[in-house]
């Protein structure tokens, strides 16, 4: 037991030393977020392409262990249907970001490698207490000075109960800063 404190200990420390972003301060709090996704059969959503659209903070300007928290409509696109409109509210946690990547060729900006954690639960208008809770991991995800770029992060979900119900998978999610923090 000792030898895998220690152990996590050194993991700790190597991660805390490794080369993260150290942006200088910026004045963005804020933006919109956009995703496309889709959900397996088993899940309470119908077959079909869905389209995340809504507002998010991201208050701190942490190098690792980067919170942010959004609010979304999920909105069944093919084929539409007003009725099935829900409403999600979710957690992101940026594990860390890596300023020298290999995608960074693909980039006209200067980026960083930011892979994440999420937490969502989604509720129909109609009926909120029948939604589903989403977990979810974005293993591409690349930030930029005003902007969030993830692509195929893959979610488990799970009923009200937390019972396995399903999966989905966002093709793309692009969040944009665009709300300034007010100076003081």
């Amino acid at each position: 037991m000792r030898t895998l404190r220690t152990l996590a200990f050194a993991a700790l420390l190597a991660a805390a030393a490794s080369p993260v972003t150290a942006d200088p301060r910026s004045p963005w709090l804020g933006g919109v977020v956009f995703s496309t996704r889709g959900y397996s059969e088993g899940s309470a959503h119908a077959a079909g392409e869905y389209l995340d659209l809504g507002l998010f903070v991201d208050p701190f300007e942490l190098a690792v262990l980067r919170p942010s928290a959004s609010l979304r409509l999920i909105v069944p696109l093919f084929p539409f249907d007003a009725g099935r409109i829900e409403g999600a509210a979710g957690l992101d946690l940026e594990l860390f970001g890596l300023r020298r990547h290999p995608l960074r060729a693909i980039m006209a900006q200067a980026s960083a490698y930011a892979p994440a954690l999420s937490a969502s639960r989604s509720f129909s208008f109609l009926d909120p207490p029948s939604g589903e809770w989403a977990i979810g991991a974005h293993p591409i995800r690349l930030r930029t000075g005003d902007a969030r770029y993830s692509f195929l992060a893959p979610e488990l979900l799970f009923g009200p109960g937390f019972e396995p119900a399903g999966w989905s998978l966002k093709l793309f999610e692009f969040s944009y800063l665009i709300f300034e923090e007010p100076r003081r």
